[in-house]
């Protein structure tokens, strides 16, 4: 357990990145009130906001090798305003598709599920997208 600097909350330790410069390799804020942050800052610098955007052009390749438009892209997004959609912490990076569907880096758009951290999609991609994997994985950690 770690108390967030910022919110005060006690917290499990896994709802802090890492960081070297730490003592227990953890951040001092959570998650949660680092993505508030970063949000923040980069909506109160808008110069700052366009050269990030421009990074971001991966994203547009991104919806463009999952065949879906660039407006279900963004609705897709903005469902959890920028958060993946499994674990709603970490920025969503990665479209996930079914790979039973579309067993490749691409897809056929019909199989798109959301978009993930990139964390959430390894972590999806190394249980091979197995329910019973999850629920075995699931009643380890209980």
């Amino acid at each position: 357990m770690k108390k967030c600097n910022k919110c005060g909350e006690e917290k499990d330790l896994e709802l802090f990145a890492k960081g070297k410069g730490y003592k227990d390799n953890r951040r001092g804020t959570c998650k949660k009130c680092h993505t508030a942050y970063v949000t923040k800052y980069y909506n109160d610098r808008p110069d700052k906001k366009a050269a990030k955007n421009k990074m971001n052009n991966i994203y547009q390749e991104n919806w463009k090798r999952h065949h879906i438009t660039e407006e279900k892209f963004i609705e897709m997004f903005k469902l959890h305003n920028g958060l993946c959609h499994s674990c709603k912490e970490n920025a969503a990076m990665v479209i996930d598709h079914d790979h039973k569907c579309c067993n490749k880096p691409r897809s056929c758009g019909k199989c798109v599920r959301g978009i993930l951290c990139s964390q959430c999609n390894t972590a999806l991609g190394l249980l091979q997208d197995s329910r019973q994997k999850i629920k075995n994985l699931l009643q380890y950690i209980k």
